[in-house]
């Protein structure tokens, strides 16, 4: 595609999925399956997952969308459908080696048939499957994002199907999702510092004529788009290297937009009835994902990143 066809698609995209998803809410898997995902899967991976994934960190939605982007890299097919199937992960991405009990992204446990799980198998990652029964253990997280929709998961079968997997690629398409949304997490919280400071007054002007306010916005304003920045926008998922620097570059961003807007709303900021807490702790719950060290490790690979420029 041209750059101006590419660029009208993710127009398109973007408007259709900001009238999909429930702000501030779970929206249902089918109502993003609905969007085309597939299809745009193969048109454009990458800006499938990126945009869809920065239009849910805006909203504060509570998806399936990161495992969505994970079954992108496993390339999964029809024969496993993510209303009758669900991929465990574990913190940090690594793949199980003898006790599974991970973690998932659910709308409703009780249709799930297969756990698809990443196992350590000799010389690299087979992805098993293993029927969901009455054994299972399956109940809801809490913590620090109670909105997620997380369940932790333990089954209590053996797996029925292996098959091999290339589990570095899925790891890129997730962290690749988790940059784009960290990047709307930080937008949104500046946008909710600025609509504050433009109508609280002190001394009879808004505060946010205060150039100390301007500079502390401005701050993470620049955090946010250095982090757009290195986000591959469209192409197929790209490699470890690039995912790796977007996804710290994201988590920059997440931080300095949340101590930012923090600072120059004041004690309004620190309240449960604001919404900003449930953006600061959406941004600190997304680094369950990331191992950072490892993710460092990536980004300053020097054969990488000659990938990356």
């Amino acid at each position: 595609m041209t750059t101006a066809e590419t660029d009208q698609l993710a127009a398109d995209v973007r408007a259709a999925t900001r009238r999909a998803l429930r702000p501030r809410a779970w929206t249902p898997t089918a109502d993003l399956l609905a969007l085309g995902w597939d299809d745009l899967l193969a048109e454009d991976a990458a800006l499938a997952v990126t945009v869809l994934g920065e239009e849910s960190g805006r909203a504060l939605a509570a998806t399936r969308l990161p495992e969505l982007a994970l079954r992108a890299g496993l390339g999964l097919a029809a024969d496993a459908p993510p209303e009758t199937t669900a991929v465990l992960v574990a913190p940090g991405l690594r793949p199980f080696d003898a006790d599974v009990a991970g973690l998932a992204w659910l709308d409703d446990p009780g249709r799930i048939r297969t756990w698809l799980v990443p196992v350590r198998r000799d010389g690299g990652v087979a992805l098993a499957g293993i029927p969901a029964g009455a054994a299972d253990t399956v109940r809801p997280v809490g913590g620090m994002d109670p909105d997620l929709g997380l369940y932790e998961v333990r089954p209590g079968g053996q797996p029925a199907t292996e098959r091999p997997c290339d589990w570095p690629a899925a790891v890129s398409a997730l962290h690749l999702h988790l940059a784009a949304a960290n990047i709307g997490l930080a937008e949104a919280m500046v946008d909710l510092a600025r609509e504050h400071v433009a109508a609280r007054t002190q001394f009879g002007v808004p505060i946010g004529s205060f150039q100390a306010v301007q500079h502390r916005l401005a701050d993470a304003h620049v955090a946010t788009e250095a982090a757009r920045a290195v986000l591959p926008a469209s192409g197929a998922v790209p490699c470890r290297a690039a995912t790796s620097t977007a996804v710290l570059a994201s988590a920059w961003a997440v931080e300095a937009a949340g101590a930012a807007a923090t600072q120059v709303m004041g004690a309004i900021a620190c309240t449960w009835e604001h919404p900003l807490h449930r953006y600061v702790r959406r941004g600190l719950a997304a680094g369950l994902w990331v191992d950072r060290d490892d993710a460092a490790r990536h980004a300053l690979t020097a054969t990488e990143t000659e990938e990356v420029l």
